[in-house]
C-alpha cells in the first residue's frame, strides 16, 4: 500500500479541532443562535444512536441487496480501506466523536439555522447537504451518499430542535462506519470485485 494514501490519525483529529474552532468563531461573530438540544438530553443521545444505526444498517443493506449502487459503494468502501488502515479503537472513538461535534456545529448550527431563517426549511437544508457532500467528495459516490445523510441530519435537526441529537446520530454513524471499514470491510462490500 502506497502510504501517501493513509490518513494519519493526529491529522483527521487537528483538522477536525480546527473546524470546531472555526464554527464556534463563526456563531459567537455572526450572533447564530442554535438548538443545542431538546427538552430531554437522554431523548437525544438514544434517539441519535438509533438513527445512526439504522443509518449505517441501510447503507450496509446496499452492497447486500442487489441494486444499482451495490458495486459503487463496494467500491468506494475498497478506496477508503487503505486510507483509514490502521486506525486503532481510540483513535476511531475521537475522530468520530470530533467529526460528529464539529461538522454539525458548521453544517447543521451555523450554516443551516440561519438559512432556515433567510430561505425556509427545504431551501437551507439543501444548500447545507450539498455543501456537506462537496466536503466529503472524494468521487462522485461519496459526494452523493454524503449529501444524502445531510438530507437526513438536516431534517433530523429540523424536527428535533437539537445539535446534540444529530451530533451524536453523526459520531455514532462514523464510528461504526469507520470501526467496519478499519475491521471488517467485508460488512460493506470491500471484498466485491472492483469494476470501473
Amino acid at each position: 500500500m502506497d502510504s501517501s494514501k493513509q490518513l494519519k490519525a493526529h491529522h483527521i483529529i487537528i483538522s477536525q479541532i480546527i473546524l470546531t474552532v472555526i464554527a464556534l468563531t463563526l456563531a459567537v461573530v455572526f450572533s447564530i443562535e442554535m438548538d443545542l438540544y431538546s427538552s430531554s438530553l437522554s431523548f437525544d443521545v438514544t434517539a441519535g444512536v438509533g438513527l445512526a444505526v439504522l443509518t449505517y444498517l441501510f447503507f450496509a443493506a446496499l452492497v447486500k441487496i442487489p441494486n444499482p449502487l451495490q458495486k459503487p459503494i463496494s467500491a468506494l468502501t475498497n478506496s477508503l480501506v487503505p486510507m483509514f488502515k490502521g486506525l486503532q479503537w481510540p483513535a476511531i472513538a475521537v475522530i468520530s466523536l470530533l467529526a460528529g461535534i464539529s461538522e454539525e456545529l458548521l453544517f447543521r448550527g451555523v450554516m443551516q439555522s440561519p438559512l432556515t431563517e433567510k430561505l425556509g426549511m427545504w431551501p437551507a437544508i439543501l444548500i447545507t447537504s450539498l455543501i456537506f457532500g462537496a466536503m466529503h467528495a472524494l468521487n462522485f459516490v461519496y459526494f452523493a451518499l454524503t449529501f444524502f445523510i445531510g438530507l437526513l441530519l438536516g431534517l433530523g435537526y429540523i424536527y428535533s430542535d437539537s445539535l446534540l441529537l444529530v451530533a451524536v446520530w453523526h459520531a455514532v454513524y462514523d464510528f461504526i462506519a469507520l470501526t467496519v471499514i478499519v475491521k471488517k470491510p467485508h460488512l460493506l462490500g470491500a471484498d466485491m470485485q472492483k469494476e470501473a
